[in-house]
């Protein structure tokens, strides 16, 4: 029988496994009670993550679109939109994940940020992570107050986080709106669990309407898209200033 390799040199050889072929680490942990012990640990997860600098995609999601239909109590037929929001597995130890009457609204550091409608009709945020299986209905007093458009976005706040394993660390919820009166805008936080509202002034109005689609995080702001696509809102984290971006014209909008 060959020798076995050493803990320290094993562990080496497993840090080095390609980040697309991360289901060969779960193969490895039913070989012995060595490996799952050395993969399992949370030193080697800590220092699989730093060596490939990304943490690996494990599920992706998207929105699918229903069209159902329902008789009403006078016996006639309507349509009734319904979103599905599925979780498509890129690993064989997950599973496909299949959520009715909801839509994905954003992801990122590892969570996702869902928007449902109860049987009453009623509007709710909901955070979910795929991976420890945690969920949260987020409060509703605030957000949902007769908005003409909106959007929101997810991100981690703990302090000095690489965002490689986010897991179980405080996040926030950023919701804006727009209506005839001005903008809104209010966070969520995980730590005091409710809702704050926002006092920058500096926009106060715009024509235009935010599309539901995710946000972009550069640095420490946010993007939104508004509607005519001719105009980004833009969200600062820190300072909590928003101020809208008006994008340049397109070549094909260019005099010659």
């Amino acid at each position: 029988m060959a020798p076995a390799l050493l803990d320290d040199l094993t562990e080496e050889i497993f840090l080095r496994i390609h980040l697309a072929d991360a289901a060969t680490l779960v193969r490895a942990t039913l070989v012995c009670r060595r490996w799952c012990r050395l993969i399992a640990a949370p030193g080697f997860r800590r220092r699989f993550r730093e060596f490939h600098r990304a943490p690996h995609m494990l599920v992706f999601s998207c929105n699918i679109d229903l069209g159902r239909y329902v008789v009403d109590d006078l016996g006639s037929f309507y349509g009734r939109p319904s979103t599905v929001a599925r979780f498509v597995r890129t690993s064989f130890c997950l599973k496909r994940v299949d959520m009715e009457s909801s839509r994905v609204v954003d992801t990122r550091h590892g969570r996702v940020l869902l928007h449902r409608a109860s049987n009453r009709g009623n509007n709710y945020l909901f955070f979910w992570d795929p991976i420890t299986k945690e969920g949260r209905e987020l409060p509703t007093e605030l957000p949902f107050r007769y908005p003409d458009s909106w959007n929101a976005a997810v991100f981690c706040t703990a302090a000095g986080c690489n965002h490689l394993d986010c897991h179980g660390k405080p996040f926030a919820v950023f919701f804006v709106a727009t209506s005839h009166t001005g903008i809104f805008n209010f966070v969520y936080s995980s730590e005091t669990g409710s809702w704050s509202v926002a006092t920058d002034t500096s926009v106060q109005q715009t024509e235009d309407a935010l599309v539901l689609e995710p946000s972009a995080l550069v640095g420490n702001e946010f993007y939104f898209l508004l509607q005519t696509k001719t105009k980004i809102l833009k969200r600062n984290i820190s300072t909590r200033e928003m101020h809208v971006i008006h994008l340049p014209r397109t070549s094909a909008h260019l005099p010659l």
